[in-house]
C-alpha cells in the first residue's frame, strides 16, 4: 500500500472517529439538558442553538475551509491566513450577535 493511501486511511478514520465522539457527547448534553429543564427552559434553549446555528453560516462563510486550503498549497503564509479568517470572522460575528440578542429577547 502506498503512503498516501495509508495517510488517506488513517486520516479518514481519525476525522470519522472525532465526529462519532463529537456526536455522542451532543446526544449525550441534549439528554442531560432534557433531563434537568423544564419544557420551557428546554425549548427556549432549543430556539437559542437553532438560531445560534442558523447565524454561524454567514459568519463563517466559508473562510476556515479556505484558510486550510490555502495553508496546505502555500506552506509558511499559516498564520497569515489563520488572521485574516480571524479578522473576517470577528466582524461578521458583531452583526450576527445584535441579530441574536434582537431575537431572543422578542
Amino acid at each position: 500500500m502506498s503512503q498516501v493511501l495509508s495517510r488517506l486511511i488513517r486520516g479518514g478514520t481519525t476525522l470519522l472517529l472525532g465526529r462519532g465522539m463529537a456526536a455522542v457527547a451532543g446526544l449525550a448534553t441534549l439528554a442531560l439538558l432534557a433531563r434537568h429543564l423544564e419544557p420551557a427552559e428546554f425549548g427556549a434553549f432549543g430556539l437559542a442553538w437553532t438560531l445560534l446555528q442558523l447565524l454561524s453560516v454567514p459568519v463563517d462563510l466559508g473562510s476556515l475551509t479556505t484558510a486550510t486550503r490555502e495553508a496546505a498549497r502555500e506552506t509558511g503564509r499559516e498564520s497569515l491566513l489563520l488572521g485574516a479568517s480571524l479578522i473576517q470572522r470577528s466582524f461578521l460575528l458583531l452583526p450576527a450577535m445584535a441579530v441574536f440578542v434582537v431575537a431572543v429577547r422578542l
